[in-house]
């Protein structure tokens, strides 16, 4: 059955109310909560095999440029959903702009990267909150890495059209079942579209290893404000990209560590002390970088003076 009658309580099953209904001028029961869900599923979606390296690279664009322009709420949306860290006030955001991105180790293929990703996701974000506003909900669940659910309704008193669904890059890069058979459809509060499309991903050996991929594939809905995608990412992934990410994971960790290490060594970065002939030499630990004060004793030696020491680990 293509669109299918189900009771209120189904559409309040949906998505936690994450914001406040009222900003949005709608009546009671329409929010922009379902545009959460879908920020957080479109976010799923692209990072998933994403490198501690590319996230840096999207905080910094979303933070040092997108935040200038995007409206506010899609913003946060989508800054929450992509999982980019703390929140910043102005003073830390200009702070922390104030360095170029490659001040912070960022490259610029990940950096074009991330911004093609976190852009499009902000425009659709904007897009769903203004259909949000004219009672529309749409809703997008990941069944799997290959299908997702997508539910629409419309609260208006006598709902709206379903003008048309659109498969990019061709009908055969998605196969949606129960979608309406025929368009306009009119989408109701309870007369609502219940669908889920899956694409069939391919797999390649290349040296004895299986490589799995999908190709990106959008979701067009057409109603009268606009057209509104939906888009799956693509991917190719294999059990050596997991191991990259572990080894990529391990080194973060490392460079933490030794970070903390230094720290906690800046207290014995140097040292200074009297020593004799054959006494007190450098602690465990540290190397000579000095000798000052030499006495010089009745025998032509350097009976005592003042050493400095460094830590190993701590360059002059």
């Amino acid at each position: 059955m293509t669109i299918r009658r189900v009771k209120r309580v189904l559409l309040a099953s949906m998505a936690a109310v994450l914001l406040n209904e009222n900003a949005f001028g709608q009546a009671p029961g329409v929010t922009g909560q379902t545009c959460q869900g879908l920020a957080q599923t479109v976010a799923v979606s692209y990072t998933s095999n994403f490198s501690n390296k590319q996230f840096k690279a999207m905080q910094y664009y979303a933070l040092c440029e997108a935040s200038q322009s995007a409206d506010k709420t899609a913003f946060n949306i989508g800054y929450s959903a992509f999982s980019l860290g703390i929140s910043m006030d102005e003073a830390q955001r200009k702070q922390f702009c104030s360095k170029s991105f490659a001040d912070y180790d960022i490259e610029s293929t990940d950096y074009s990267f991330s911004k093609n990703i976190f852009a499009p996701a902000l425009n659709t974000i904007n897009q769903c909150l203004s259909l949000a506003g004219r009672q529309w909900i749409i809703d997008m669940r990941p069944v799997s890495k290959d299908v997702v659910s997508i539910n629409i309704s419309n609260q208006s008193g006598g709902g709206n059209n379903l003008l048309g669904i659109d498969i990019l890059p061709d009908a055969n890069s998605l196969n949606c079942t129960d979608k309406p058979k025929s368009f306009p459809a009119r989408i109701t509060s309870t007369d609502v579209v219940a669908m889920s499309c899956s694409r069939k991903p391919t797999a390649q050996v290349v040296d004895g290893v299986t490589f799995t991929s999908a190709p990106e594939a959008t979701l067009i809905l057409r109603v009268a404000e606009g057209s509104f995608p939906i888009t799956l990412a693509g991917y190719t992934s294999s059990a050596l990209d997991q191991i990259k990410r572990e080894i990529e994971s391990a080194k973060e960790a490392a460079k933490s560590e030794i970070a903390a290490l230094k720290k906690n060594m800046a207290g014995l970065a140097t040292w200074s002390g009297n020593v004799h002939t054959g006494g007190e030499q450098c602690p465990p630990g540290m190397y000579a970088t000095g000798y000052s004060n030499p006495v010089i004793n009745n025998a032509g030696f350097v009976g005592r003076g003042t050493i400095t020491c460094r830590a190993l680990n701590v360059l002059p």
